[in-house]
């Protein structure tokens, strides 16, 4: 007598949800690493798009405007902070020979002043800028490893800062730009104790501008000054063809999530660097 047994049993029908749940297991698990991978996939490419933007934001910027936007130190869009790091670029050996100081005068855009000044040291975190009327006097003293700038106009109006000297040579370099009035620079050296000290004076032949040097009870109108002049340990040039419009600088900006509990937060996850010539104004 045959028996049709068309049913399944209970331990079969166990081992078949079984091998279901393992298999609908996996496929969650797939599916897990999967939404993860694509959210962090997309906040890599979201803080990517926004390091970049940062980058072109600060090639755009003038040397005073860059300094005081990186004094914000942090940068927070959306769900990430970025960190924005400057450093002037220098041909090697002038990077290690030479401390590099430069002094930019140009017309100043508040009509309550004739011109701004303001000087550039190796660091564009903190630039001192004065504003003034009339002649601008930069009384200039070297003491052991400090230099030290005095600058005033003819309303007596007073900036004064210093800069650490860490190389035994040093290169000062005096930029005239933009002058749309007629303005005098008189660049007063008080001590001369260098080792070697080079000053660069960069200036055009076109403009209504007038820099005088005086050291040592001598005047030099740099006007009139085609060849360099030396005198004990300081050399002045003056480069009336080759008007510098700015300054190199390596810009390094690093984006993180915002979410301190995060295992990852202290680690960046966009990076943006590049060289670029900030401007002077």
């Amino acid at each position: 007598m045959n028996k049709n047994n068309n049913g399944v049993t209970l331990v079969e029908l166990l081992v078949t949800l079984f091998l279901i749940g393992i298999l609908i297991s996996g496929y969650l698990s797939l599916e897990l690493i999967y939404v993860r991978t694509n959210n962090k996939s997309t906040q890599y490419l979201n803080a990517g798009s926004i390091a970049s933007n940062l980058y072109e934001v600060a090639k755009g910027m003038s040397i005073p405007e860059l300094s005081n936007w990186l004094s914000a130190g942090e940068f927070h869009y959306n769900n990430f902070f970025f960190t924005v790091e400057a450093e002037r670029v220098l041909p090697e050996p002038i990077k290690e020979g030479y401390d590099i100081i430069d002094l930019v005068v140009t017309s100043n855009k508040n009509p309550q002043f004739h011109f701004l000044c303001f000087g550039i040291g190796e660091h564009i975190y903190e630039i001192p800028a004065f504003s003034g009327n009339g002649t601008l006097l930069v009384q200039l003293s070297h003491y052991d490893d400090k230099i030290m700038f005095d600058l005033s106009d003819s309303n007596d109006e007073h900036l004064q800062y210093s800069y650490i000297l860490s190389k035994e040579k040093l290169i000062i370099n005096l930029h005239s730009i933009d002058m749309k009035l007629e303005q005098n620079i008189i660049l007063n050296i008080e001590k001369n104790s260098f080792n070697h000290c080079e000053v660069h004076i960069y200036e055009s032949s076109l403009q209504n501008s007038s820099i005088k040097v005086c050291i040592n009870q001598i005047t030099i109108n740099t006007k009139d000054t085609w060849q360099p002049i030396e005198e004990n340990n300081l050399y002045i040039f003056s480069k009336k063809t080759g008007i510098s419009n700015g300054i190199p600088f390596s810009i390094l900006i690093y984006g993180y999530k915002n979410n301190s509990t995060d295992i990852w937060a202290n680690s960046p996850i966009a990076r943006r660097q590049g060289i670029f010539i900030a401007r002077f104004q």
